[in-house]
């Protein structure tokens, strides 16, 4: 098990010092409806459970920015992606984890997708190109809705958050 010490980083990334960064930096945060924000890569740390090469549990660790419009850092995303087990003659599925945390709270989503090879998880088809809102906190702590990933020409990845907060 390769990484773990950084594994285990990242996780106590995603629950506390990477949300600590994003309040130090902005003021306010997006609100409940629909908003864009963009996903800029700072790092990816790869895992390797189990039997050498790509098999069920390896997982991808990554995290980056989150980007207004103009640039600006609104916030950070951490994902933890893992390889699922394939069932005989399909292709391999991953299930990808995403905290993303503002000055003014966090959303969690989740998605499940598909790959041709476990060895890229860089790649695949996503079973549902909306992610589900499955938790969040601060302002969004009883927010519902979804959240819609694009990949842009400039390698950005535009993310746009569909939510209703609930009192």
């Amino acid at each position: 098990m390769r990484l773990i010490a950084r594994f285990g980083a990242t996780i106590a990334c995603a629950g506390m010092a990477c949300s600590g960064i994003a309040m130090a930096q902005g003021a306010g945060g997006p609100e409940c409806g629909t908003f864009t924000v963009y996903y800029d890569p700072q790092s990816r740390e790869y895992v390797d459970h189990g039997a050498e090469g790509p098999s069920t549990g390896d997982q991808r660790i990554s995290m980056g920015h989150l980007l207004d419009e103009e640039g600006n850092q609104v916030g950070v995303v951490d994902i933890v992606t893992t390889v699922l087990t394939a069932p005989e003659g399909e292709d391999q599925a991953i299930l990808a984890i995403f905290y993303h945390a503002f000055d003014n709270g966090s959303l969690t989503s989740v998605a499940r997708t598909v790959i041709p090879n476990a060895s890229d998880l860089n790649r695949g088809t996503p079973a549902n190109p909306e992610r589900p809102i499955t938790g969040g906190s601060g302002d969004f702590a009883h927010a519902t809705g979804t959240v819609t990933s694009v990949h842009n020409p400039d390698g950005l990845r535009g993310l746009t958050f569909n939510l209703i907060c609930h009192d």
